[in-house]
């Protein structure tokens, strides 16, 4: 049984203990008529799971049946007997185990389940005449460092359509992992009951999509370095002091930074899931250096295409974002910090300790860690005792630092099934197979270590596997700019998911993903007669506190690959919320998930409920 069954099972027996349900001593009472339906469904399951399955944990069918349809709340913790030293094994993650966890029944009643019920009520935007775009980005607050990649510039051009124009518009959205829009329910009722007054008073009555729209419309215009050095909408520059935003009360918060008007960094964390993507033109091959002047030979770009902004892990301030799950120090993974075995706090008396067990708990579920998220002495005691399968997941940094390459999988591992499969919907709406043009996220100034870049390959690999019966309109996938030269064991030329895999054996009646790697500029003309007519997906490093673009809005046009491609294609415009306000909206938000592809929170919401009526 994989962990994250196992601890399903103690998670539901500790909510039950402490919602007097179950007895704290776990015995059993007699269930209700009602759930006696769920027994048969139950039974069945364990039919098929004989052997050392069936006796992980003492509990009966009434408890299991508990475990199937109750949604856990915030965290509690009871000792469970266990057989076979199930939870001592348990301790262990399968190191070949990297999705995120199942998401769990959602109990109607619930709180997922209500947040559902309002997202099916949302409204999808409608489409919006261009005029009203154009008039919103001669109103932009910042001045544009360049004036190539604006819709007013490019209606000047022969070839450019105003049909065109409006279609890339409007085709704009942003999206979430299904996985991650529970992920931010479940910050939502964390935050309600665990948070400072500042924030129970911002997140009193949000529902996700406001806090989807808040996450898209409150960033900051630039945001960049360890020191969060920022641009404003309002033009205000500063170095830090984002630490503390939302834990403050309003009277000590140090302007310009308020936590109404900015995002505090936990919920930077929640935004780096957050992705938006639209058509677009593109006026150059996008490299590094473009500088937004256009192509002198246009018949070496690709007219248009898909851009999808990707977000990976933050990792160069200590203590924040990615690192808290990533990292695992001496100094940060103690007890005072909320990390170890999690107890259920007193209703009554919540104190900042419950605040921060909790908060780690909500991070330790979303990942599928289990029992909690590690100490310090727990990891090296489990290196010693588990040899080169804990070394290999726990990676030496420095003599107190190790990197938690399964959590690193798992947060990537998101983002990168987010974009696969949206470029699988955008293919198959206009009926042909789409070119994944893949950078690394996350991989250069954010990374703590060089091997960053081989795992984050393995994780890609991980997640075409597991998708690829849902990804038949991804015929090549393009690493650009990779020192490692494998995915998954698969190199340049390569077929993952085919058949037969193989490395560069050309097989052309196999369904496989083509595999490439090289110095590719991300909208070089897809010159091969194969590729002919395929749509070219492009996915460009983003930041989860700033505008598409990032350092474009100082005029620092050559910096990092999120000005790059905003100086080659149309995200300044069409990925800003202020801008493209219509669509780039919590009211637009799209949901990306394995059983219905991707489609408006809406339509999600109202397939989700009816699957568990």
């Amino acid at each position: 049984m994989q962990p994250f069954m196992l601890q399903r099972f103690k998670v539901a027996a500790a909510n039950l203990a402490a919602h007097q349900v179950l007895p704290s001593d776990g015995q059993s009472r007699q269930p209700p008529d009602d759930w006696k339906p769920h027994i048969a469904h139950v039974q069945l399951f364990l039919s098929k799971h004989r052997g050392p399955d069936r006796a992980v944990f003492r509990i009966n069918i009434y408890n299991i049946v508990l475990a199937n349809i109750l949604e856990p709340s915030p965290a509690t913790h009871v000792k469970i007997e266990d057989d076979n030293n199930a939870a001592e094994d348990d301790n262990e993650d399968d190191p070949e185990d990297c999705e995120l966890p199942p998401i769990t029944y959602v109990c109607p009643g619930s709180a997922a389940y209500q947040h559902l019920q309002a997202c099916e009520r949302v409204q999808k935007p409608s489409d919006w005449p261009l005029e009203r775009l154009l008039e919103l980005s001669d109103h932009f607050p910042i001045k544009f460092p360049v004036d190539t990649v604006r819709c007013s510039y490019l209606l000047e051009m022969s070839d450019v359509s105003r049909e065109s124009m409006e279609h890339y518009a409007n085709s704009a959205y942003p999206i979430l992992h299904e996985d991650v829009l529970y992920l931010y329910i479940n910050f939502l009722e964390n935050k309600m009951r665990f948070g400072s007054a500042r924030e129970k008073d911002l997140y009193s009555g949000m529902s996700v999509v406001d806090l989807v729209h808040r996450l898209l419309e409150n960033r900051a215009v630039t945001f960049i370095g360890s020191n969060d050095f920022y641009l404003l909408l309002n033009g205000e520059k500063g170095r830090g002091g984002w630490e503390n935003l939302g834990s403050l009360p309003a009277d000590k918060e140090v302007p310009p930074l308020d936590f109404e008007n900015c995002l505090s960094y936990h919920e930077m964390k929640l935004s780096a899931f957050l992705t938006v993507s639209s058509e677009s033109a593109f006026i150059n091959e996008g490299n590094r250096n473009n500088r937004g002047i256009p192509a002198q030979d246009p018949e070496s770009v690709q007219a248009y295409g898909v851009v999808v902004g990707v977000i990976g892990t933050r990792l160069e301030k200590p203590g924040f974002m990615e690192w808290e799950e990533v990292m695992v120090t001496k100094s940060q993974n103690v007890k005072e910090n909320g990390f170890g075995p999690v107890l259920r706090p007193m209703e009554t008396d919540l104190n900042d300790q419950d605040a921060k067990i909790q908060w780690r708990d909500l991070w330790a579920s979303f990942y599928g860690i289990s029992p909690h998220l590690p100490l310090y002495d727990e990891v090296l005691d489990r290196r010693e005792a588990c040899g080169k399968e804990a070394k290999n997941r726990y990676v030496e940094i420095s003599s107190d630092q190790f990197f938690d390459n399964i959590i690193f999988k798992k947060r990537v591992g998101a983002s990168i099934e987010t974009l696969l499969l949206e470029a699988q919907h955008r293919a198959a709406v206009a009926k042909t197979k789409a070119y994944v043009h893949v950078v690394g996220i996350g991989l250069g100034v954010w990374s703590i270590s060089s091997h960053q870049q081989k795992v984050f390959l393995d994780a890609f690999a991980d997640c075409l596997r597991r998708l690829a019966a849902v990804l038949s309109h991804i015929s090549d996938v393009h690493f650009s700019w990779f020192r490692e030269r494998l995915c998954g064991g698969v190199g340049n030329g390569g077929l993952i998911c085919g058949r037969g895999e193989n490395n560069g054996v050309e097989e052309e009646d196999d369904d496989g993903i083509r595999v490439h790697f090289s110095l590719r500029s991300p909208h070089a003309r897809l010159l091969k007669s194969q590729d002919h007519g395929k749509l070219l997906v492009v996915s460009y490093a983003w930041d989860g506190n700033a505008l598409p673009g990032n350092e474009f809005w100082m005029g620092r046009l050559d910096s990092s690959g999120d000005p790059a491609e905003a100086c080659s294609s149309q995200i300044a415009e069409l990925h800003n919320p202020h801008i493209n306000r219509r669509k780039v909206s919590g009211a637009n938000l799209h949901v990306a998930c394995t059983r219905w592809g991707v489609l408006h929170v809406s339509e999600y919401a109202r397939k989700k409920l009816q699957s568990l009526r």
